[in-house]
């Protein structure tokens, strides 16, 4: 997974994967305030079926907190689907989400705060989907796999099947 800020998103002290090193003591600090537009967007590898979001944010004292924010999720890097928002705490959760084929997710401010983020841990809730490969850069559907077997390469067209095992060790079609 990849991390990235919006080109008008500064920082102030920590690296972007502080968010996600599973340490709630590190964090990414931005150096301005939070305002609408900007955004921290978290890239996969390849689809996700994305299920819901943790975040740990703000200071000791309250301030530096996920506030007026979406959270967004894509299927192609360009059009986003909002999902939830976060409600202002300290520990915000996002949970019950569904969505298949996701490839990005995204926290956008949708209005400004005047405070600084203060970002310690996303905690993101999603399972990797093998029954899609890329092609011309766009993600497909995999109509068949094949898993080597005693008497030769076997092919399956059952999509759970498919999911289920680790095309690593099979070609796909």
């Amino acid at each position: 997974m990849t991390i990235t800020v919006s080109s008008d998103y500064k920082t102030s002290k920590g690296s972007l994967n502080n968010i996600i090193d599973g340490n709630r003591t590190s964090y990414w600090g931005a150096q301005d305030a939070q305002t609408a537009g900007k955004s921290i967007t978290f890239s996969f590898s390849g689809p996700v079926t994305f299920k819901g979001m943790t975040a740990v944010s703000g200071s000791a004292n309250g301030t530096q907190i996920l506030k007026g924010t979406l959270l967004q999720v894509s299927r192609d890097g360009s059009s986003w689907k909002d999902v939830g928002s976060f409600d202002g705490q300290l520990t915000s959760m996002i949970s019950g989400i569904n969505e298949h084929r996701v490839i990005a997710v995204r926290i956008l401010w949708n209005s400004g705060n005047n405070k600084r983020l203060a970002f310690y841990e996303a905690g993101l809730d999603y399972s990797e989907e093998y029954a899609y490969r890329k092609v011309d850069g766009i993600w497909i559907p995999i109509q068949a796999a094949y898993r080597k077997r005693a008497a030769g390469w076997v092919e399956t067209k059952d999509l759970s099947d498919i999911q289920n095992e680790n095309l690593i060790e099979r070609g796909t079609e």
